[in-house]
């Protein structure tokens, strides 16, 4: 990490000329879309996440992007790996699993 460079908790930097990457599996992500970065929401539920991209997108004028992921099924972790690989466009700065 540069030193230079000051992060915090959240993984996104204080800096808002870097782009952060992402990829959380709750909807605890306010935080990070006041910064800048570019967040997925990974789960099971299309609905759930696009009712909680919505109303973030609301609060912060910013907004995430929906992963389909289902930790308990292989196929469907390969293809959410292949899919955030193929759109990020960069390195993953940040995963938070809140269960």
């Amino acid at each position: 990490m540069n030193r230079h460079r000051k992060r915090d908790c959240e993984g996104a930097s204080t800096s808002p000329r870097i782009l952060q990457i992402s990829l959380i599996t709750s909807i605890n992500a306010q935080a990070l879309l006041n910064r800048n970065a570019k967040v997925y929401f990974a789960g099971r539920s299309k609905q759930k996440n696009e009712e909680a991209i919505k109303q973030l997108k609301d609060e912060t004028g910013r907004e995430g992007i929906f992963l389909e992921l289902d930790l308990a099924d292989l196929k469907s972790v390969k293809k959410a790996a292949e899919e955030f690989r193929r759109y990020a466009l960069g390195n993953l700065s940040c995963l938070s699993n809140m269960l």
